[in-house]
């Protein structure tokens, strides 16, 4: 027989409510308390809530596909002959090429993405190891009324494929380090399959190295071809220039005999004639000293005569005075060794200028226009042949030794591996959503049977449903 209590009345408290409070915690409390009271009204229930829903952690990761990360990084650097056959002096800086782009564009071509898919066999190993795929397949094949064929399954995988291979250039990406290197690409692939994803990464680099080998040799074929063919035309030019010069210097001297000693100067006939003004005008010099030499000989061989004769009429004829004179005297009458020199030279310049006063007699009298015009476009087009002859030489040799360094400048600088673990589904994260999802399950399983019961188990129900205050309570002892 239970035994009654004396009713424990606890003092009135103002009720917490807050009209402009965003959340009524009161009430949150209320209901989560409620809901762990109802676990303990119902373990058996919440038990088994939590048990089959916790179980579905482990069993999703045995049932569910993994899905694995492939990635693989590889080296590609600039081609040079196309930084220089344009211009030899200026550079292209690397940042003005994209690695990433080119790689996206000769990779994720869809003829190369189906011919990948050919090459590595994906799209049989595909439908071999995703049942889950097989069983989509089947439904929209029944929901179409017809069988997919093998090409468009292979154009679908091909598209995929398109969406799922990254592409990226780590070095080039926002935040990346000062000074990191932009000429390596990073290809990745998320795939159910990671073997198959390894083949079809390592299938795509090498497709990709084989594809810019065959565009390098094409390219610095192209290039020198077309420098061959600039250079055979600069040539012609040459020739048919040489053949217009003789023509109009044969005009020119008219083919006659009175001219068939003429004589024409090799840079025309202005600089003839400025090097006969020059040897006139050094002659003329020569001249004017050699005379104004002889003039103060002549003056000073005066000026000791009368000095002679007044020591002769002060002195006798023994006297040292007249004896020093007269020896002054003597070497100043004596020949001069400046005189003779320019003498020499001056012989030397009449000679000269008797050759170039005869070669510019020989001159032709009037310069064409037109023919130096034409000297000047054969000198251009000379210089222009040995600048392209330059040119293709370097650029033969720059193909070659891009061709001979390839291999170095495209390669594997990671080659694809399978990793260790798959990225999805993950397992802790599996387990504690299975957990977590089997203790929420149980909560409301619980809170459920106890408010679809009929029965008011707690005080706030009472409360709620009758809109009386609860003063205290009864406990059967």
């Amino acid at each position: 027989m239970s035994q009654t209590r004396p009713l424990s009345l606890e003092p009135l408290r103002p009720p917490e409510h807050d009209p402009g409070a965003l959340i009524d915690w009161a009430l949150a409390r209320a209901r989560i308390g409620f809901a762990l009271r109802a676990v303990r009204r119902r373990p058996f229930v919440a038990t088994g809530c939590f048990l089959v829903l916790a179980a579905l952690g482990p069993v999703s990761l045995a049932v569910m596909p993994k899905t694995w990360r492939v990635e693989t990084v590889v080296t590609a650097s600039r081609d040079p002959v196309v930084s220089t056959v344009a211009d030899p002096v200026l550079l292209r800086a690397f940042v003005a090429e994209d690695p990433a782009g080119i790689a996206r564009d000769a990779i994720l071509r869809k003829d190369n993405l189906l011919a990948l898919i050919d090459e590595t066999g994906l799209l049989d190993r595909t439908l071999a190891a995703a049942p889950l795929t097989r069983a989509r397949d089947r439904v929209v094949e029944l929901a179409e009324g017809r069988a997919r064929t093998r090409e468009e399954r292979r154009q679908d995988l091909a598209e995929t494929l398109e969406k799922k291979l990254l592409i990226s250039v780590p070095g080039a990406e926002p935040g990346a380090p000062a000074g990191a290197s932009r000429d390596r690409i990073l290809l990745s692939i998320e795939w159910p399959d990671g073997e198959a994803a390894r083949r079809f990464l390592d299938a795509a680099a090498r497709r990709f190295f084989e594809e810019r080998r065959a565009r390098e040799v094409a390219m610095g074929r192209d290039v020198v071809a077309v420098l061959e063919e600039r250079a055979a035309a600069v040539r012609e030019e040459i020739v048919s220039k040489v053949l217009k010069i003789h023509e109009l210097e044969t005009a020119m001297l008219r083919g006659t005999p009175s001219l068939s000693r003429t004589y024409r100067a090799v840079r025309g006939r202005v600089p003839e004639e400025q090097e006969l003004a020059r040897l006139r005008v050094t002659l003329e010099s020569r001249k004017v000293a050699l005379a104004e030499l002889e003039r103060l000989r002549q003056a000073r061989a005066d000026e000791l005569r009368a000095q002679l004769a007044r020591e002769h009429a002060a002195y006798g004829e023994q006297h040292p005075v007249i004896a020093r004179t007269r020896s002054v005297l003597a070497g100043v009458e004596a020949p001069s060794a400046q005189a003779d020199a320019l003498r020499a030279e001056i012989a030397g310049l009449e000679q000269d200028l008797s050759r170039a006063s005869e070669r510019a007699a020989r001159l032709v009298d009037d310069e064409d226009p037109g023919l130096e015009y034409e000297r000047t476009e054969l000198r251009i087009l000379l210089a222009r042949s040995t600048t392209l002859r330059e040119r293709l030489d370097a650029a033969r040799v720059e193909a070659a030794v891009a061709q001979a360094g390839f291999d170095r400048r495209y390669a594997f600088a990671a080659p694809p591996v399978v990793p260790r673990r798959a990225v999805r589904p993950i397992a802790a994260l599996s387990i504690a959503a299975g957990i977590l999802g089997g203790a929420l399950l149980a909560l409301f399983a619980a809170s459920v049977l106890d408010l679809r019961s009929g029965i008011l188990l707690e005080q706030t129900q009472l409360e709620e449903k009758m809109g009386l205050r609860v003063f205290g309570a009864l406990r059967a002892s």
